[in-house]
Parts: structure tokens; sequence; C-alpha cells
């Protein structure tokens, strides 16, 4: 089906449960082998269950939709569990625009986006597949392959960026927009998987200068004063993420916010949990990352036990290390 790692089987065979993990890079792991990912992870921590990998570079919780509704529902999961990148995923569903908000508030598809409104509908194919066969993992500005007319799609496309708006202001008019799109793509997951009786989770995955250093921020173009503002509080660079907490909290889906737990690593610990180059996680945190899902967000809900999910780094470990 073009996902990363083996094709997936319809046919459950042995496995009793199956879970669907959609998400960008981090879920697809493009920096780690197949079995060093966080869906990788998650099934080797719970018996009895099937985990495929439908992580795709540079996707947004949009694009995640539309792979549920025209891929995921048809592979009958038990459980979708959608990976959140809060640091840029607000900014590709705006930047997208496969989705927007009616006059009444409603979620509706679009019938033209950021490619269609970009290039001729017959040169999409030709180029999209084109593209996946000349594109460098990093965007040449100099690429001979295509013309610069084409230089801002690929931006959009496969470049993500901090969501500098959001995090300076989460109150603007931009944000308010970009969290109300967001708040109808989360309901009509939880809202369509809750029809065909299929559990739905979140996990919210952090960024690496606010776990690792907070300097990396000054390599990514942040406004030194807005910076300064920042790190008067350790949980300002967090916006984003806190963001997706409440809204996950107002719609009522389970979550695991990641950075809690990440945080109660100590110091010099946390550098490992990513890779220092490309910022992704590393296999360490993949491994975290898929165990904590397994204990704190889909064993529970797979075993049908009540309540949100718990979170926090001691409850954890404390598990582990009975276990």
């Amino acid at each position: 089906m073009g996902y990363r790692g083996e094709d997936f089987d319809r046919a459950k065979g042995d496995f009793k449960k199956r879970v669907l993990f959609l998400g960008d890079s981090f879920v697809m792991g493009d920096n780690v082998a197949p079995e060093k990912t966080i869906p990788a992870a998650l099934e080797r921590a719970l018996d009895g269950v099937e985990v495929f990998n439908m992580g795709v570079l540079a996707y947004g919780p949009d694009q995640s939709l539309v792979q549920l509704l025209e891929d995921g529902i048809d592979l009958n999961p038990d459980m979708v569990v959608l990976g959140i990148f809060p640091a840029n995923d607000f900014q590709d569903i705006d930047r997208s625009r496969i989705f927007s908000l009616d006059g009444g508030g409603h979620l509706t598809r679009n019938a033209d986006n950021v490619i269609t409104d970009s290039m001729p509908k017959f040169r999409t194919v030709f180029l999209l597949n084109y593209l996946q066969y000349v594109l460098r993992p990093m965007i040449d500005k100099n690429h001979k392959f295509l013309g610069r007319e084409y230089e801002f799609l690929l931006h959009d496309l496969f470049s993500d960026f901090y969501d500098w708006e959001l995090l300076y202001n989460p109150d603007s008019t931009g944000s308010r927009k970009k969290i109300d799109l967001m708040r109808a793509i989360l309901s009509r997951f939880r809202d369509v998987l809750g029809t065909n009786h299929i559990f739905f989770g979140v996990v919210i995955i952090p960024s690496y200068p606010n776990i690792v250093r907070e300097d990396a921020f000054l390599e990514i173009d942040i406004d030194q004063q807005q910076f300064e503002r920042l790190k008067d509080s350790k949980e300002g660079f967090f916006g984003p993420e806190n963001t997706t907490s409440r809204l996950c909290e107002e719609l009522n889906i389970p979550y695991l916010n990641l950075y809690p737990e990440f945080l109660g690593f100590e110091e010099g610990e946390r550098a490992l949990l990513y890779e220092g180059g490309d910022w992704h996680l590393s296999p360490f945190g993949n491994q975290i990352a898929g165990d904590l899902a397994a204990s704190v967000l889909v064993g529970p809900l797979l075993s049908k036990t009540s309540g949100r999910p718990r979170t926090g780094q001691q409850s954890w470990r404390r598990e582990s290390e009975g276990n």
C-alpha cells in the first residue's frame, strides 16, 4: 500500500487486535530502521497486537485523516493512534488547505488545495511520482530537476517549519484559525472511529529544542526578544503541546503527552532521546515512546480500562521496574 515496512495483511491471522499508527516522519521513523520506530516498539510491548506503521514524511493530521478514510477503515483496526508534532502540525493543516471550516464551523473537504492551485491537474500525478525519484531529503535551492516556479510548492509539501505564530501569540487571529481547524479534524477522527466502534488516541511528540537544549531555537530563527521571554518560564516553550493537550481533553480524546515524560529524565539522558543531526527521535527515544504508548494509552484502551490514560514519568518507571 506504499507505507513503510512489510505489506499489510488485511486478515488478522493469529493477532487478536490491530492498531493503526498514523502521523509524520516521527511515526514513520525515516531516520531509523523499520524495527526501531515507535509503532514497532509499541507492537513489541503488547502481546497479541499488531501495529501498522502508516506514518508518512511531512504529513499533517489533515492528510492522516484522508489516509484513515481512504485506507485505514478498510484494514479493520481495533484502535487508531495519531501522532501529532505540534511544533509544525497546526501550520501544516492551514498551509495544505485540504480542509476548511464552513460558516457553521463544520469541517469541509476543499476541492482545491496547495497542489491543485499550483499546477494543472493533469500534471499532478506525473510530477509527484517524479519527485520521489529525484528529490534528496534536504531540498536544494539550486535543484536541477524542477523550475523555480515549483520551489515554494516543494517547501509546502516536504519542508516543515516551526510554527512561531502559535508559540509567540496563541490568541492571534491566525493561531485561532489553526486551533479551530485542528479541533475540527480531531473531532472528525473521533466521530468516524466512534461510529465504527474503533478506539482513538493521540500521542503528542515534543521537539528536540524543547527537550534537549533551548538554545537550539536560536538556530531556527527564533526572535531573540521572544526567546528571552519564553526562557523565563520553561513551560512557555511548550505552548503548542499544551494547546494540543487541551484540545484532546475538550474533545474527550485519550492522549499521551510525551514532553512531561521526557523531561522526567535526567538532563544528560534527554540528549539520548533524539538524533542530534536531524532532531528526530533516536532508536532509544522511539523505544521509550512506544513503551509509554503501550503502558498508558493503547494497552489500557484495548483492555477496556476506564478513565483517561495517565501521564507521569515516575508512574511509568515504577511499572517498568516492577515488570
